[in-house]
């Protein structure tokens, strides 16, 4: 008796070794549908979009296949690495930061962490400061250090407006000297000279307010 998802799976594999890849990844998403746990599947089709350079197709198909197996309690391990190689692969602040997100849902905050991190200087390199500071926010409800406050600020002070965000940063450092000047030395640097006043004006704190 033929196997009839094998088949499709063969004929898949010899398209994408083709070129046509709009064909392969008819005949994969139907596949998957029937087998929406099957890795090797997932991974063609993955592999199907990534030769017509659609990345963020690509991923979010690596993305459902962890969700899809975290779902049914099955072992997420082996996708999780193939998304590891993707995003190192394929250098983007959204692959960071959605790995992040992955990372956070099987307790790896450390590495999570260091994903969300990353993703946001990569976004503040891009001049992309909302999306920067979602990222580094991510980081932080993990765990805050002055650095990474440092980077929130040196984000924020290049963005919109962020005061209500800029305030409880401020109120986690009051007794931090150092951490103060560098926040009125970006803002200052930053030509938001009212904006400063503003968040200055707005905080109960005597201490903060002399800054």
């Amino acid at each position: 008796m033929i196997n009839l998802k094998k088949v499709l799976k063969k004929f898949s594999k010899k398209k994408i070794k083709d070129g046509y890849y709009d064909t392969a990844i008819v005949l994969l998403k139907k596949n998957l549908k029937i087998e929406p746990y099957n890795i090797e599947t997932a991974k063609l089709l993955s592999e199907a979009y990534l030769r017509k350079d659609l990345y963020y197709e690509a991923f979010v198909i690596l993305e459902n296949l962890f969700e899809n197996l975290k779902s049914v309690g099955r072992d997420t391990k082996k996708v999780m690495m193939m998304i590891e190689r993707f995003v190192e692969k394929n250098f983007h602040p959204y692959f960071y930061s959605a790995y992040g997100d992955l990372l956070l849902k099987v307790g790896d905050k450390e590495r999570a962490f260091q994903n969300y991190v990353l993703a946001g200087n990569m976004y503040a390199n891009l001049g992309k400061y909302s999306e920067a500071l979602v990222s580094l926010l991510k980081a932080r409800k993990i765990r805050r250090t002055q650095v990474l406050d440092s980077q929130i600020v040196e984000v924020a002070s290049k963005s919109g407006d962020e005061i209500d965000l800029l305030k409880f940063i401020l109120a986690d450092n009051r007794d931090n000297q150092e951490f103060l000047s560098f926040f009125v030395k970006e803002f200052i640097s930053a030509d938001r000279l009212e904006d400063l006043e503003r968040i200055i004006s707005s905080l109960r704190d005597p201490v903060l307010k002399i800054i």
